[in-house]
């Protein structure tokens, strides 16, 4: 079971994210290849409204049985986060983590494409159907709607591949943030 790795996994993209936000560089320099990425993934290369930065008790936003009716699996509890929310399978190999970073522009996207890309180990492909603008590598997504950015980890990892139940998720999630 990946839970310690995918808890430190998250522990470290909360505290990454608003470092690369905060860094002051260009919003490509945390990305490889600079704003095709970016540009890709349907960025308009404008700041989305930033909103507010108060924590998300994610948890309240998708229980355990409302997640494991979009993806199929049995979740037997979720545990809350720091802004995340951490999903336990009941017999599932991967569990699984939801995180909603409130606040997020375009600098906090391009950090998430290069968390992306770092943790799937691929360039993050750019991925429709949810938010503003979305990617995927490996076994994780990131959508950014409005001012949030909402990362989900091994929503799919169950499944065979793609990420149709990730963005299910993310989709459900995002009207309840507005």
């Amino acid at each position: 079971m990946r839970l310690p790795t995918l808890a430190a996994s998250a522990s470290l993209l909360l505290l990454a994210l608003p470092l690369a936000a905060c860094s002051g560089g260009s919003p490509t320099s945390a990305q490889p290849g600079g704003t095709a990425a970016g540009s890709a993934a349907g960025g308009s290369g404008t700041d989305a409204a930033a909103g507010s930065t108060a924590p998300v008790n994610v948890c309240s936003l998708m229980s355990a049985a409302q997640a494991s009716a979009i993806t199929g699996v049995k979740y037997a509890s979720s545990k809350p986060g720091y802004n995340a929310c951490l999903y336990t399978p009941a017999s599932a190999p991967n569990g699984l983590t939801i995180l909603v970073r409130p606040g997020a522009g375009t600098a906090a996207w391009h950090a998430e494409l290069g968390l992306l890309q770092a943790d799937g180990g691929t360039p993050a492909k750019p991925l429709t159907g949810a938010g503003d603008r979305a990617a995927g590598s490996g076994t994780e997504i990131g959508v950014q709607s409005g001012g949030h950015i909402i990362v989900v980890f091994d929503g799919d990892a169950n499944s065979g591949g793609g990420f149709t139940h990730s963005i299910a998720l993310a989709k459900a999630i995002i009207p309840k943030l507005h």
